[in-house]
């Protein structure tokens, strides 16, 4: 089901790299294993506060980098459950209201070769299926330093401003969507 959504969001949607990905999808079943050598799907998570004016980042430890929460598919998960469940161990928010069920955004990218632990791993792809969710009010955010450098929330407005066009373009769609969340709700005054 999620090879489907994720076919029809690139079909509507302007993402870099996507001829890899939609590649990946026809040629390759091992799409969440963290093993295939090519790449796979990871999930993330656009985390909003119960404002919905500000997101939570965190400080990648490995590339020193702000991201949203996230991490690899495990056996038997999608990439939006594994969303979910990376945000409550990386910040501490495990009750996360899923704004809405489509996916929020895709982002391709290249992992650079690594050792880890002693066993090398080749240059591959992430194909990042992101979710966007909402945080209880006054949710307490406790980043695990195991896992992060720290978390932060930041506005939506500055976000929209940074030069990660990753980053930015996530801003970007949260306050339209939050924009169009908000005329919904709106009471209809007939006249």
């Amino acid at each position: 089901m999620e090879k489907e959504e994720i076919i029809k969001y690139l079909e509507n949607n302007d993402v870099e790299h996507k001829e890899v990905l939609i590649e990946f999808l026809k040629t390759d079943q091992e799409h969440y294993l963290r093993t295939n050598l090519f790449g796979h799907i990871t999930g993330s998570s656009f985390i909003l506060n119960n404002e919905l004016d500000k997101a939570l980042l965190i400080l990648h430890k490995k590339y020193n980098k702000w991201v949203a929460p996230g991490g690899h598919v495990d056996e038997n998960e999608n990439a939006q459950i594994a969303s979910a469940r990376e945000s409550g161990e990386e910040v501490g928010l495990y009750n996360l209201e899923l704004l809405t069920k489509k996916i929020f955004d895709i982002d391709i990218h290249k992992i650079p070769e690594a050792t880890k632990n002693g066993v090398f791993e080749p240059s591959h792809w992430h194909f990042d299926v992101r979710y966007i969710y909402k945080a209880e009010n006054n949710a307490e955010v406790t980043a695990n330093l195991s896992e992060t450098k720290g978390a932060e929330w930041n506005t939506l407005e500055s976000l929209s401003k940074l030069e990660d066009v990753s980053i930015k373009r996530q801003a970007e769609k949260a306050i339209k969507l939050v924009s169009e969340m908000k005329l919904k709700s709106r009471p209809k005054i007939k006249f």
